[in-house]
């Protein structure tokens, strides 16, 4: 039963994911090209060059924190991202588990052993 909540919310979060893909590129954009921007902040050498890489900076810092969708979708990304290392720890613990008759099989050729 909790594996099918597990994939449930995943198919859930997967389509939060590809519902939002278009504002999580528009995101990457913006932030490109805020980075472009305080680079040439930092290079400009007049005061003035300064003030307009300064507005354009802040410009484009409020139009990618008020993208909303993309930051639904990025934790939507988030949570597949930890769901899907579970389900590996999950997997490999079961492969990790012994037969509990071999490792008796093996004790008690020890102790006849002695």
């Amino acid at each position: 039963m909790k594996n099918i909540g597990i994939i449930i919310i995943a198919i859930i979060a997967g389509f939060i994911v590809i519902g939002n893909i278009g504002s999580i590129l528009v995101l990457a954009i913006t932030l490109g090209a805020l980075y472009f921007t305080f680079k040439q902040y930092l290079k400009a050498e007049d005061k003035n060059g300064k003030i307009i890489w300064g507005i354009i900076g802040i410009i484009i810092l409020i139009a990618a924190i008020s993208n909303l969708p993309a930051f639904i979708g990025l934790a939507a990304m988030v949570l597949l991202y930890y769901l899907y290392k579970n389900y590996e720890e999950e997997k490999a613990e079961k492969r990790s588990k012994e037969d509990p008759f071999k490792k008796f099989e093996r004790e008690w050729e020890e102790l006849s052993k002695k």
